[in-house]
C-alpha cells in the first residue's frame, strides 16, 4: 500500500517493512549460486581424469544442497529453532505482472468471566462479544504491486471486501456504507479501492484506502494478537478518501504526504469540501533489525469535527528471537478541546518458526472523556470515560505453515478514573476490570 509505505507484517518476525527493502533485502539471495559458478576455471576441469570428474560432480551437488540449505533454514517447512532460517520469495507471474487474488477467514471465540448481562466486552474493540462464537474477517482482496525498481512506469491497485462482525469499525460514516441500509452483527465493508501510478522512485496513490497511521492493522493476520488495543480502537485508526505521494530516495527510507477528505469520510455533507493534510516517513537500519515510522494528519472526523492526530512507533530487534516495539499516540480534537494520548509496547519472542510468544502492556490517557466509548449499536459503554486506561495482554500464536494462524491470549483490562461515581466501562457499567480470554484462527488463502 502507498507505494511500499504500509505492507503486510512479515510474518517470520511480525514486523512492518516496506516493499522497496523487503525486495531488496531477499533479491541478494539469487546471486549465490550464480557467484560459485563465477569462481570456476573452465580449463581446471578439463585437465581432470572421469574419476576426478565425478567426484568433483558430486562435490558441487553437495555444495548446492549446502548452500540450499543455507537459505531455506532449518524453519520454512518444520518447526525448527535455527535463528537464521530465511523467507524465500519468488514471481507469481515470472514474465508478466499480474493481479493478486487473496484473503483470509478469521474466527474467534473470547470469554468474560463475569458473563455481562449486557452481552458485550465493554469497550475493549473488536472482539467485542462476550461469550459468543464471532466470524471476524472474511476478507477477500485483488491487487496488482507496482515495483519499478528506480526505472520506468508502472500502473497498480487494490481492493478490499470485508464481511464479518469487524466490518462496522471500518466503514464510512458519511457516504458509501453509511448510505446501505445494513443492521446487526454482521455487515459489508469496502475499506479500500485504489490505484497506483510508479515512476522510479515515486509512487501516487489515488482512491480510498487504510490510514498510514499507527502499528496495528484492520488486517488480521498482520496482528500479533487477537485482540485490539486502545492506541488502535481509539487513538489512529480509520479510512481515507484522498490521494498520497511517497519517495522511496533511499533503499532504507521513504517519506509521503497527501490529501484527504478526512476520517472515514468518503464524500463531504457539510458542503465544506473540506481538504486535511497527512504526512510522514519510514527508516529502516542496514542491518533491518530497527525499523521507525512517523505520521501526522490534521483530519475531520465526522461532519464540521476537525481533529489532529499523530502517531510514532519503532520496532527493534533485540536478538535473533526477540523483538521490542514502542508506539506512541497524540490526538486532540480542537472545537472541544479533547485531547487523548497513549503508549503502547509489544515485546515477542519466537521460540521456532511455528511457536511464537508474546507481551503487550498499554496505558490510553481519555484526558476529557471525549474519545474512548463503544462503537457497537447496543453496546451500553458510552462513557464519558475521563481518566487512564490500561491493559496487558499475553498471547501465544501457532504458524504451522502460510495457510493457517492460531493465537490464544489473556488479557486484563483497568480504569482509573479521575473522579469516583462516574460511569463504568465493563460488566454493562458495573465494574472497572474485567479479564478475557480469547482464541481465534485465521485461515489465509
Amino acid at each position: 500500500m502507498f507505494g511500499g509505505f504500509l505492507v503486510p507484517s512479515i510474518f517470520a518476525q511480525d514486523l512492518h517493512q516496506p516493499d522497496s527493502i523487503a525486495n531488496e533485502a531477499l533479491g541478494t539471495n539469487n546471486n549465490l549460486l550464480t557467484s560459485m559458478e563465477a569462481t570456476m576455471d573452465p580449463a581446471d576441469t578439463e585437465a581432470e581424469t572421469d574419476d576426478e570428474a565425478v567426484e568433483d560432480e558430486e562435490d558441487a551437488e553437495s555444495d548446492i544442497e549446502l548452500i540450499d540449505d543455507s537459505l531455506l533454514g532449518d524453519g520454512l517447512d518444520s518447526c525448527g529453532t535455527d535463528c537464521d532460517y530465511k523467507d524465500i520469495c519468488y514471481e507469481r507471474c515470472p514474465k508478466e505482472r499480474c493481479f493478486d487474488f487473496g484473503g483470509w477467514l478469521e474466527q474467534g471465540f473470547t470469554a468474560n468471566g463475569r458473563d455481562p448481562a449486557d452481552g458485550f466486552n465493554g469497550v475493549t474493540g473488536m472482539n467485542d462479544q462476550a461469550n459468543e462464537y464471532q466470524m471476524n474477517q472474511l476478507w477477500v482482496y485483488a491487487e496488482r504491486e507496482t515495483e519499478v525498481r528506480g526505472c520506468g512506469w508502472d500502473i497498480g491497485g487494490r481492493i478490499d471486501l470485508v464481511y464479518g462482525t469487524d466490518s462496522e469499525f471500518m466503514q464510512s460514516i458519511d457516504g458509501l456504507e453509511a448510505d446501505w441500509d445494513q443492521t446487526g452483527f454482521y455487515q459489508l465493508a469496502i475499506p479500500q479501492f485504489y490505484l497506483d501510478v510508479a515512476y522510479k522512485s515515486l509512487t501516487f496513490t489515488a482512491g480510498h484506502f487504510i490510514s498510514p497511521l499507527g502499528w496495528e492493522s484492520y488486517m488480521a493476520p498482520d496482528n500479533f494478537f487477537y485482540s485490539r488495543s486502545y492506541t488502535f480502537m481509539y487513538g489512529t485508526a480509520g479510512t481515507y478518501w484522498g490521494g498520497i505521494l511517497t519517495w522511496d530516495f533511499s533503499d532504507q527510507a521513504q517519506v509521503f504526504a497527501g490529501l484527504h477528505r478526512g476520517s472515514d469520510q468518503f464524500r463531504d455533507s457539510d458542503g465544506k469540501d473540506a481538504l486535511n493534510f497527512i504526512g510522514g516517513a519510514s527508516w529502516i537500519s542496514e542491518d533491518e533489525d530497527t525499523y521507525m515510522e512517523f505520521a501526522i494528519t490534521s483530519e475531520e472526523q465526522g461532519v464540521d469535527n476537525p481533529v489532529t492526530l499523530l502517531s510514532y512507533a519503532l520496532s527493534h530487534e533485540i536478538c535473533c528471537r526477540t523483538t521490542w516495539v514502542f508506539e506512541y499516540v497524540w490526538g486532540e480534537r480542537s472545537y472541544t478541546n479533547d485531547e487523548w494520548y497513549g503508549i503502547n509496547q509489544h515485546l515477542l519472542y519466537k521460540i521456532n518458526s511455528c511457536w511464537s510468544l508474546g507481551g503487550r502492556l498499554e496505558w490510553f490517557r481519555d484526558n476529557d472523556g471525549g474519545q474512548v466509548g463503544a462503537w457497537r449499536e447496543g453496546n451500553p459503554a458510552q462513557g464519558p470515560y475521563k481518566g487512564n486506561f490500561w491493559e496487558t495482554t499475553a498471547a501465544i500464536r501457532w504458524t504451522p505453515n502460510e495457510h493457517l494462524i492460531a493465537r490464544g491470549e489473556v488479557r486484563w483490562d483497568w480504569y482509573d478514573a479521575d473522579q469516583p461515581g462516574g460511569p463504568r466501562p465493563f460488566d454493562n457499567g458495573n465494574k472497572s476490570d474485567q479479564f478475557l480470554y480469547s482464541l481465534d484462527v485465521i485461515l489465509v488463502f
